[in-house]
């Protein structure tokens, strides 16, 4: 740590303490539990197989957006996977609790909610596209 300009840093920014990883790890694996027990509910009280199916990849692509061995945020196509589930995934699942089945009306809601949700994450990536390159990652958005 070190005194710098009034205020108390540490002196390498990204390095995280242990106390921080911890509490990373525990909320990764209660999300993990939630989900879990989410998906238990949803199957014993009669939802339709495409609601598990769509929870199920939507909570996958969530964690290998950002989980070290895949990092689908640093390799250029974490626009897409937030496109895919603001656009597909959450809206998908609306419609299955309502209707309780995919129809191809459903594309026709579907599409605009996904380039919806990739705008957003132009949007989003491009106010940190400085920063984002000095650390390295590849964006759909520098490319």
């Amino acid at each position: 740590m070190r005194l710098r300009g009034g205020l108390l840093q540490a002196a390498n920014p990204c390095q995280q303490s242990k106390s921080s990883f911890i509490v990373k790890t525990y909320f990764a694996r209660f999300a993990g539990r939630i989900n879990c027990l989410r998906s238990s509910i949803c199957c014993f009280l009669g939802a339709p197989l495409e609601f598990f199916i769509v929870m199920v990849i939507a909570s996958l692509v969530g964690w290998l957006y950002s989980a070290p061995p895949v990092r689908l945020v640093s390799r250029g196509i974490g626009e897409l996977v937030v496109a895919f589930v603001t656009g597909f995934a959450i809206p998908g699942l609306g419609y299955l609790a309502i209707k309780g089945q995919f129809d191809p009306v459903f594309v026709c809601f579907a599409l605009p909610f996904t380039m919806y949700g990739l705008i957003l994450a132009l949007v989003f990536m491009l106010l940190t596209w400085r920063q984002t390159e000095r650390e390295g990652k590849e964006i759909l958005s520098s490319v």
